[in-house]
């Protein structure tokens, strides 16, 4: 056993003050105090840091052969902790929580290494404790003793060997926990975490690499918690790709999230071409359920599956006529899909969803997508109104002004991102406004040059009328390409009379009730340069009324009205009057016949 050895200058050094003749003696005793107050603490750490190193070394290889839950990790670190923590308070806490009096360590100094002297006594009686004897007796022990502690070497105290041992053991435990995590930083990372309560896996030599659910990538790290929604009814089909180690087995675990119930569903190869794709399929989602992947020594955390129903969308049709035909608005039949309106109606369409919010609606027309907006609310009820009906406005609406058949299409997602069953398909059929229908006639065929006949006209039409006016084409003799037609006769001059209609108000047209309309047209001639032998070709025109689009245009039959002079009025007038004595002899041989003489 080695000795520790107080030199004078040290003892010097922490000489006695105030009259201590014992200060050296005491210096001494207090570094014995100190140390074994060390050894203490140091046996104290050992077993705790034992014991801490130990638990955690049970609870990885639990965790790494079993995988517990975060429950079952939760009680584990429980009871690890209430292991550490009764080595703690029996072993630990009783040596930390010893302390030695001066006297103490005295006497376990003399009893330690059989010293013969009077420690203690000395000590007690410099501290000024009353004892039997005289007080030179007192006095000259505490001298001795004072001579005596300058000279005294105080042996060095040895470790106990059960604390070396233990100091070994730990020595053992830190250097396999170090060289654990230098050698494997993933696995200490993934123990730290799950200690933790986290969701990360120890690496395995199989990977699952990524996972599909329904057609929707799904994130398979553990901490990523991660949910889809499918529609509810439908099959479902799930693609899982796998790296590193070929499993001899992979399966799908499915397990009720109302009931509990499990099932499993193995996980076949995909094709022959693609080996590390591995597909299942569910041939019907009816509710919810939790999907867990297990392939070789690899799994993946429960994805929630939410079993959502589908959008259940309405279409909701009305129509507003043009002003010109009436303005009325009429709305279709609940549910219809298909509905008949009038050339230059709009159509307001409105998509309703029962069931839950809409995220995006889409009105789809000949192939280009117009987008719907939500319809704005007042009150409470404006945010329901704005998450479950959508419209489009009239300014970027494809149905403000309908001139032709259109097929739709409804394009909905809601708020799950999920798309109606079925597609919600329609027609809007356009009745067509039909031209106007004119008719115009003349007394009479033979005219002068400078006359001025009167044209009887009538016309009529769906809805309305814009203007109306009359086509006079002089045709001079010797014009026309073939004798007698007159179809392919050039007219020499042109010229368009109005013809007024009896507006109401500020409106440039009339309809409505007043129509058909009736009247008579003075055609003057003078002017034309018209000459006997001439012709003047008569049109009647109409133009209907259809808004701001362009009126249809009709035309009555061509009237063809010869140009003479007098003379050929007289001639015209006795045939007239030849024709209708033959007429009036017809009519009374007629009537003498019946009546049955002559």
């Amino acid at each position: 056993m080695s000795e520790l050895v107080i030199h004078d200058a040290a003892t010097n050094a922490a000489g006695p003050t105030g009259g201590d003749r014992l200060a050296a003696l005491r210096a001494r005793i207090a570094q014995v105090g100190r140390r074994r107050r060390g050894v203490r603490r140091l046996s104290a750490a050992s077993r705790i840091v034992l014991a801490i190193l130990l638990a955690a070394g049970a609870l990885f290889l639990i965790d790494w052969m079993f995988a517990p839950g975060r429950f079952a990790r939760l009680i584990m670190l429980l009871v690890a902790a209430a292991a550490v923590a009764r080595v703690f308070w029996w072993r630990v806490r009783p040596g930390l929580a010893a302390r030695e009096t001066e006297a103490e360590i005295a006497l376990l100094i003399e009893k330690q290494h059989g010293i013969d002297s009077d420690l203690v006594a000395a000590l007690e009686f410099a501290n000024g404790t009353t004892a039997p004897g005289s007080a030179d007796l007192r006095g000259a022990v505490v001298d001795y003793v004072a001579e005596f502690g300058r000279t005294w070497q105080m042996p060095r105290e040895a470790i106990d060997p059960k604390l070396r041992r233990r100091l070994g053991w730990l020595a053992v435990a830190v250097a396999i926990s170090v060289a654990a995590v230098v050698v494997r930083p993933d696995f200490a990372a993934a123990f730290v975490d799950r200690m933790l309560l986290g969701r990360a896996h120890y690496p395995t030599r199989t990977r699952i690499e990524s996972l599909t659910v329904g057609g929707t990538g799904v994130d398979t790290a553990p901490w990523a918690a991660a949910s889809v929604a499918c529609p509810l009814g439908r099959p479902i089909g799930f693609e899982v790709g796998i790296a590193g180690e070929t499993p001899r087995l992979a399966r799908l675990r499915v397990a009720s999230v109302a009931t509990g119930g499990t099932t499993e569903i193995e996980l076949v190869p995909d094709t022959a071409d693609r080996p590390t794709a591995y597909a299942a399929r569910l041939p019907r989602l009816a509710e919810s359920v939790d999907v867990q992947v297990f392939a070789g020594d690899a799994w993946t955390e429960p994805v929630r599956v939410r079993a959502i129903a589908p959008p259940l969308v309405d279409v909701a049709l009305s129509s507003k006529m043009p002003a010109y035909a009436g303005g009325r608005m009429e709305r279709a039949t609940q549910g219809a899909r298909q509905v008949t309106v009038l050339e230059g109606s709009r159509v307001d369409l409105a998509v309703r969803c029962t069931n839950k919010s809409l995220a995006s609606a889409t009105l789809v027309i000949d192939g280009t997508e117009h987008p719907l907006a939500p319809r704005t609310g007042d009150g409470d009820g404006g945010a329901r109104e704005r998450a479950t009906e959508w419209t489009i406005s009239g300014d970027r609406s494809p149905l403000s002004r309908l001139d032709r058949t259109v097929t739709y299409e409804i394009r909905v997602v809601d708020e799950d991102g999920l798309a109606a069953d079925t597609p919600v398909v329609g027609s809007i059929r356009v009745k067509p406004d039909a031209p106007p229908r004119v008719t115009a006639d003349v007394p009479t065929r033979l005219v002068l040059p400078t006359a001025s006949p009167r044209v009887a006209w009538r016309v009529a039409d769906d809805h309305a009328i814009a203007r109306l006016e009359i086509l006079v084409e002089p045709v001079s003799a010797g014009a026309a390409a073939e004798p007698g037609d007159s179809s392919t006769a050039v007219p020499a001059r042109a010229a368009t009379i109005p013809v007024s209609l009896a507006t109401s108000g500020n409106a440039d047209w009339v309809g409505g009730d007043r129509l058909p309309l009736e009247g008579v047209a003075t055609v003057k001639l003078a002017g034309l340069g018209l000459q006997p032998g001439d012709q003047v070709r008569l049109v009647v025109r109409a133009v209907d009324y259809r808004g701001d689009a362009a009126g249809q245009k009709a035309e009555s039959e061509p009237i063809l009205l010869d140009v003479t002079d007098e003379r050929g009025i007289l001639a015209e007038l006795l045939k007239a009057d030849e024709r209708s004595l033959e007429q009036l002899d017809a009519i009374i041989d007629r009537e003498l016949t019946v009546g049955g003489a002559r």
